[in-house]
């Protein structure tokens, strides 16, 4: 037994070390089945390492040499491992891509990607275009002001808080880490400190069928090493509360064991009425190339299962792996499949959710920048700046928001390191979100919006219903 990783790192990084107890615990510790989703909630999705979402949503292919859709197509044919030929293009867009528009835009959408088309049939799909946080091309600086939501922040800077704790705490409730990690963007406001953390508000949910301390079942003997040891150690914290003094540095330890024990037992207690469902079970056992993705959306359901328990109203995912210089089909489109092919990670997950979860939830998919407009030797592309920003749910307004193929870049194709230009910060598409999970929490988040670079002409004041 290993005293549950030792509390868990104190599973709620920050969550179970504040002072006081777990509010609303004594009504609701032992309900059972799925609570009402009475409040709206983020999820976002980090795509680590820079994804090229025009693979994803090319230009749809055009046979005439001056347009958007040829030139495109000849500066990505490597990418998307296909010979120099017109002929060999527009195979390539009518074999693999579904083809959708909004208005004249006409563009595809990967053909693995069954669901994100068929949401985007139903209006529930928003893309925002030429986005951009840090525009440095470099992974760690640009992960940090993506997560973080400062396009200010500076490389090697001190953390402090990020966008996802901050929503959290003008919400007042908790964001949850689904990942191996909490990342930044989980890190809650500190009011004695501006420039760093508090993570009052963050709870570290990697496994959730695994948050509870240990406790043996009936089962087991009672004089088993394992049995002797948990009683021991219940009584002996239980016993030590009452001893050390409540201004002693050592109280915090007694106190985060009473409260993994009062916040571990109702989540236990929940999720034995709400089974992982055979459909998500089976994403972890081989129904994705990536089954890892299939744990964060198990913890996602659960936390939805737990929703009163846990408070929640932001949950971070990641998804890594995106850094495509060589050989770019193999290592995206495994990837798209798992999240957006029919059957997969983000249909099932919202197959297993109850109507009031779909009506209140958001899914937010960034990376930390874009590619390139053209591929490289390799097969892959490089690092770009700007990108898209990928929006799904029933309150989505569906639709493209900024140019999405602009006139400009066929100038800029034999251009050294031609780049999508950043031209709307992501304080504009993310402040909008915050806005609506919880009504001017965006001045809050993101204090600075006002004074962001957006692209002329681009309204996203209805971006979310």
């Amino acid at each position: 037994m290993e005293r549950r990783d030792f509390l868990k790192a104190a599973l709620a990084g920050g969550a179970l070390y504040s002072a006081g107890g777990l509010p609303g615990l004594g009504s609701i510790a032992y309900a059972k089945g799925f609570p009402s989703i009475d409040k709206r909630v983020l999820i976002k999705l980090m795509l680590l390492g820079g994804p090229d979402m025009r693979h994803l949503f090319p230009p749809a292919f055009d046979a005439a040499p001056a347009s958007f859709g040829y030139n495109f197509w000849r500066a990505k044919a490597r990418a998307h491992s296909i010979a120099d030929s017109p002929s060999d293009w527009e195979t390539r867009w009518q074999n693999d891509y579904f083809e959708v528009a909004d208005g004249s835009t006409r563009f595809g959408i990967r053909n693995s990607c069954g669901w994100l088309k068929a949401q985007w049939d139903a209006g529930h799909v928003a893309i925002v275009n030429n986005a951009v946080g840090g525009k440095t091309r470099d992974h760690a600086h640009c992960i940090d002001i993506t997560d973080q939501g400062n396009v200010r922040f500076q490389p090697n800077q001190a953390y402090g808080s990020g966008w996802g704790g901050r929503l959290a705490d003008a919400a007042d409730g908790n964001v949850l880490a689904l990942t191996k990690s909490p990342r930044p963007f989980c890190y809650g406001p500190d009011i004695m400190n501006p420039q760093g953390f508090d993570n009052t508000r963050l709870i570290a949910a990697r496994n959730t069928r695994e948050l509870a301390l240990y406790e043996p079942d009936v089962t087991e003997s009672p004089i088993a090493s394992t049995s002797m040891i948990t009683r021991g150690l219940s009584s002996y914290y239980k016993a030590k509360r009452n001893e050390i003094n409540p201004d002693s540095v050592f109280q915090r330890f007694v106190d985060t064991e009473r409260k993994l024990r009062e916040f571990g037992e109702p989540i236990d207690a929940r999720l034995d009425s709400v089974p992982v469902p055979a459909s998500i079970d089976a994403l972890l056992q081989g129904g994705l190339n990536y089954p890892e993705f299939g744990e964060q959306i198990r913890n996602l359901h659960d936390c939805f299962a737990c929703f009163d328990i846990m408070n929640l109203r932001v949950a971070s995912m990641d998804f890594g792996s995106w850094d495509s210089h060589e050989e770019q089909v193999n290592l995206v489109e495994p990837k798209l499949s798992d999240m957006f092919a029919t059957g997969k990670a983000f249909d099932t997950l919202f197959q297993e959710l109850p109507a009031d979860a779909l009506e209140n939830t958001v899914l937010v998919i960034a990376g930390e920048f874009g590619r390139q407009l053209r591929a490289n030797g390799d097969n892959g592309t490089d690092h770009g700046e700007g990108n898209s920003v990928v929006l799904i749910g029933n309150s989505v307004n569906g639709g493209v928001y900024g140019d999405m193929f602009p006139d400009a870049e066929l100038a800029r194709l034999r251009d050294p390191s031609p780049q999508i230009t950043g031209l709307t910060a992501f304080d504009h598409v993310f402040g909008r979100v915050c806005d609506w999970v919880e009504p001017a929490s965006d001045a809050l988040v993101f204090p600075d919006r006002a004074l962001a670079e957006i692209e002329p002409g681009l309204d996203l004041s209805a971006l979310l219903i």
